[in-house]
């Protein structure tokens, strides 16, 4: 596999992996989900002060930037997938 489709493949999944995060512990695109890990986190902070870290996690999946940014990393490690298998190919058979 060449470099430049293993840095692809690989930063495109790290992009999607960070972006998805916050939406797997609970924070949904209407607010935090009941029950969840990111509901637990407000209970202990309590009153949510604005600009906080909590805020703009939230702020991020409401507003569909969260999914955007993942739908880019995995369009990103899925381009890194067909130059790599592209280049396997023509090695392999154009030698």
């Amino acid at each position: 596999m060449d470099t430049f489709g293993k840095f692809l493949i690989g930063t495109g999944a790290i992009v999607a992996t960070v972006c998805l995060a916050p939406i797997a512990i609970g924070f949904g695109s209407t607010g935090v989900v009941g029950g969840s890990i990111a509901a637990g986190i407000q209970a202990g902070i309590g009153n949510v002060v604005a600009g906080s870290a909590f805020a703009f996690t939230q702020s991020f999946v409401m507003g569909g930037t969260a999914t955007a940014i993942a739908s880019v990393g995995a369009v990103t490690a899925g381009t890194g997938v067909a130059i790599s298998c592209g280049n396997f190919f023509l090695n392999k058979y154009n030698p």
